[in-house]
């Protein structure tokens, strides 16, 4: 089994070493996945940051009553 799958992953390597250009799309398009998941990252910490911000201003207006 071990040998066919590492048959198979290398025929895979070898048919994209043999076509730059799919080497290259396929590339661009991992890219393009890992550009998008740093926005939802960003996106993520400024939400988590903007709910510690309005519990921290909730806890003090409580505070003081």
């Amino acid at each position: 089994m071990g040998k066919a799958v590492d048959d198979a992953v290398w025929a895979q390597v070898l048919g994209l070493l043999l076509d730059p250009d799919l080497l290259m799309a396929l590339a661009s398009e991992r890219l393009d996945v890992l550009r998008g998941a740093a926005r939802v990252t960003v996106d993520s910490l400024a939400e988590a940051e903007a709910a510690v911000e309005r519990t921290q201003r909730a806890l003090a207006s409580g505070a003081a009553i």
